[in-house]
């Protein structure tokens, strides 16, 4: 704003007659009271001089209420010339219910220009940036040695006591907890039972890294003939696992019949403990289908599969085994999301004198307004198609080589199987075998 010869700070409003057409329309600025001398500085006879300024464009209208057509209609209204940025006057020709709409257009970003503008200007922008990089590549280098593990988890492992001459095979897959904790070092051993026969009493692999919270591990066990129709599961471990490894918490146990594809589940979804009341030891019946329906198993099992999968951050620290998109690929979709998200909002946000001075809406540290909501809810329509477009396409794509995703999510592809046990492994000896599965 000029007043007199010296250049003042303020906001001028300038109210343009209803446009219908689609086109280009041109503003032009031109400062007036200047003196003929305003040029003659110390530097110089036209020296130029820099003056910022910021233009926001806002559309509005009058519409009143059409109770016959039950619709919105600004026929007979026009936009008095007194209306401000926080007030609309509408002069109509009748009388109704009337209201306003406003539209304001999201500011325009000129990638040609943007990354010539002085670095000392946006010091603190460039500094997010770099920051935010490392952050990337050290995640990155995490995320990758994080995957190699998974690749290696996938693998079905033969039980440490299979004999390699019994030809019928079951699938087991154990499912442990998500609870803190939840996972174990302690050895565990099981009983499986059908009308039939049973298994006698079966070891599960030890490895320290084998049953941790969340995980899913697959194994493959022999048996000389068929158990017929699954009964029930006896399952416990000899708390031989240090501190706090020693507890297991067990969600639940599934066996697939390879012969004759059937699948038997068996519910558990508790301690494992000493201090537990049962005790370390467990003995589950065959899951009927009405406890597999049931409102407990299908809630857990989909907050279970949400969290460790749908939730793009918290999937890239508990990624669901047998997932083909990596955590790698989980890392740049959240990133992608993050710097489109900073893009989409410089786009929307405005530091205008009206969302000064706003009443908010105060829950402990935090502070919400209408502006931010606004913002966030525009923010999120900008990026929510493009970045969901990008992770699906992701979600979709099979590598070479690559696993079909687990059960909990996505229907399984046959796997092939081996009957060698792995290098190093050994059946322990009757000692130990009698020390571990006394009752």
């Amino acid at each position: 704003m000029v007043n007199g010869t010296q250049i003042v700070k303020g906001n001028e409003t300038v109210l343009v007659p209803e446009l219908s057409d689609a086109g280009s329309y041109h503003f032009s600025l031109r400062f007036y009271g200047f003196e003929t001398n305003f040029y003659h500085t110390e530097y110089g006879t036209g020296f130029p001089m820099r003056i910022e300024y910021s233009m926001l464009v806002t559309t509005i209208g009058c519409r009143f209420r059409n109770e016959t057509t039950d619709q919105w209609e600004g026929t007979g209204c026009k936009v008095s010339p007194k209306s401000t940025l926080a007030e609309t006057v509408c002069l109509c020709n009748h009388l109704t219910m009337f209201a306003t709409d406003a539209f304001v257009p999201p500011n325009s970003i000129n990638f040609d220009t943007v990354f010539s503008k002085p670095i000392h200007s946006s010091g603190i922008v460039l500094s997010t940036v770099i920051f935010l990089w490392l952050i990337l590549f050290v995640a990155m280098m995490y995320a990758r040695l994080a995957d190699i593990k998974d690749r290696k988890k996938w693998v079905t492992s033969s039980l440490p006591d299979d004999n390699p001459y019994h030809q019928y095979k079951y699938e087991i897959t154990v499912y442990t907890g998500t609870a803190r904790k939840a996972g174990t070092r302690s050895r565990i051993a099981f009983l499986l039972c059908g009308q039939d026969g049973d298994t006698g009493v079966r070891i599960f692999d030890h490895r320290k890294d084998v049953f941790k919270a969340g995980s899913v591990n697959k194994f493959l066990m022999s048996t000389p003939r068929d158990l017929g129709p699954l009964t029930h599961m006896r399952i416990w471990h000899d708390n031989s696992g240090q501190w706090e490894h020693a507890s297991w918490f067990l969600g639940r146990v599934k066996v697939h019949d390879l012969q004759t594809e059937q699948i038997s589940q068996f519910l558990c979804n508790g301690w494992l403990a000493v201090e537990d009341p049962a005790g370390t030891d467990r003995v589950l019946p065959v899951a009927s289908p009405d406890e597999l329906t049931s409102l407990g198993h299908l809630f857990r099992t989909s907050v279970r599969h949400v969290l460790t999968d749908k939730h793009l951050w918290y999937s890239i620290l508990s990624r669901p085994t047998r997932s083909t998109f990596s955590r790698v690929e989980r890392i740049a979709c959240g990133m992608s999301m993050l710097f489109s998200a900073m893009v989409a909002s410089a786009m929307w946000y405005r530091s205008d004198d009206n969302a000064e001075g706003q009443n908010g809406l105060k829950i402990g540290p935090f502070s919400f307004t209408v502006t931010s909501l606004y913002v966030s809810f525009m923010t999120t329509l900008t990026v929510f198609p493009i970045n969901f477009v990008i992770i699906r396409l992701f979600r979709k794509t099979r590598r070479n080589n690559a696993v079909a995703p687990d059960d909990v999510e996505e229907e399984e592809e046959p796997t092939a199987y081996a009957t060698a046990h792995h290098d190093g492994r050994s059946v322990p000896d009757r000692g130990v075998r009698h020390r571990l599965f006394q009752p």
